[in-house]
């Protein structure tokens, strides 16, 4: 072989094994990436995450698809939320009253009315590991602190009648809570030619621990868990036995 025909074998094959070299550096580089973003998120951020109380989520306020429905879907109606306003009226001042004067309120009217007006913009979504709050966040004239009321759809029974799970929270370390158990029908009205909507209560439970909940449509009731008592005197040494509570149409 001639000097020339060498050279140019061995040229030919320093080129041949720097591209090789380079394609397999390359690659590899290629199918760390792709590993790296192929790996499941850490077990340990998933929890933390679920377990954030403070951590904020949007919330969709008007479901364009069910706007002009007058069904209530999702516990929505005309697509819009049920407004927390309407929903702390069937409680009342359980400290002095014991339960609310007020049993029934015309959605229709009550549910974008200045009577219950809210700020939207103060809608978020509040993940829990088992429930999914939408929170409405308020600040009284007097008290500079952020309040909240917020609420859990718990879902619907065979009757008919939904059930949400209802806090207010003012910033303190006790928080109302309260099984609200609810039905709508629709009634003619004498100030206006078609059906509206109504909202009535049901009943209303008072809950005082921290609890887990197990619903039975079928039966009309709702199974109440509890985990584990407040701090308060008043309610550290309440049973932690399971126990129904019923949601009868009246």
């Amino acid at each position: 072989m001639s000097k020339s025909k060498l050279f140019f074998a061995l040229i030919t094959l320093i080129v041949i094994t720097s591209f090789a070299f380079n394609y397999s550096d390359d690659q590899t580089i290629d199918d760390e990436s792709s590993l790296e973003y192929s790996l499941p998120i850490p077990n340990d951020t998933i929890k933390q995450e679920e377990n954030d109380p403070y951590k904020r989520y949007h919330f969709e306020v008007l479901n364009p698809r069910l706007e002009k429905s007058e069904e209530v879907v999702d516990f929505r109606y005309r697509g819009r939320t049920i407004n927390h306003l309407i929903l702390s009226e069937f409680i009342g001042f359980a400290s002095s009253d014991g339960a609310s004067a007020i049993r029934e309120i015309d959605l229709t009217i009550g549910n974008e009315s200045n009577r219950f007006y809210i700020n939207e913009k103060g809608l978020y979504l509040q993940k829990l590991p088992k429930l999914n709050y939408i929170v409405y966040a308020f600040k009284e004239t007097y008290n500079s602190d952020e309040q909240f009321l917020k609420y859990a759809y718990l879902g619907k029974l065979d009757n008919g009648v939904h059930i949400v799970f209802f806090e207010e929270d003012g910033g303190g370390t006790y928080q109302e809570k309260h099984l609200i158990g609810v039905r709508f029908t629709k009634e003619k009205v004498y100030y206006d030619k078609k059906p509206h909507v109504f909202i009535k209560c049901v009943k209303v439970q008072g809950i005082n621990q921290y609890v887990d909940f197990k619903i039975d449509p079928v039966k009309n009731r709702l199974r109440v868990i509890p985990k584990e008592n407040y701090a308060q005197q008043d309610f550290s040494d309440m049973s932690k036995k399971p126990f129904w509570v019923d949601f009868p149409l009246e």
